[in-house]
């Protein structure tokens, strides 16, 4: 039995309670981190999907179904946004990293956006062969924001 002072025993405990509650901490935004990868990871899938039913659709030339899928894909853009909001806020403040990762991001983000509203522009008035630059664009796009994400 160790004969310590109540003063000691109180900073050995202190010192101990902080370091599990830096871990737990850190487990937490780990899991938070993997979730957000997880469900930014399945809104890009389902952006694939969408731009390759619009691809179909423009090729069809049903205008109505394209402008349709285009705009769900421009709303699919913004729920990334969403989740990305903030990403690395409260998670290794210390270093720089996250907060470069959030200006890379917005920027992908603001450029997949400004390529699907041209998208959306085109559908009324663009023929097929500007959809389909712009929807290769966008998938250049996606694939290019995918990547930054899973960094």
């Amino acid at each position: 039995m160790y004969n310590l002072s109540t003063q000691a025993l109180f900073k050995f405990l202190l010192s101990r309670f902080s370091g599990l509650r830096t871990r737990l901490k850190t487990d937490a935004n780990h899991q938070a981190d993997c979730h957000l990868r997880r469900k930014l990871t399945d809104t890009l899938c389902l952006i694939h999907q969408d731009l390759q039913a619009a691809e179909n659709d423009a090729i069809k030339n049903d205008d109505s179904a394209t402008a349709a899928g285009l705009f769900h894909i421009e709303s699919e853009i913004d729920v990334i946004r969403d989740h990305l909001s903030g990403w690395g806020r409260g998670m290794g403040r210390d270093t720089k990293e996250p907060a470069q990762k959030d200006q890379r991001l917005t920027k992908e983000i603001h450029d997949a956006l400004e390529i699907s509203e041209k998208l959306r522009e085109a559908a009324h008035i663009g023929g097929p062969e500007t959809l389909k630059k712009l929807m290769a664009e966008l998938k250049q796009q996606v694939s290019s924001l995918s990547a930054v994400i899973n960094q």
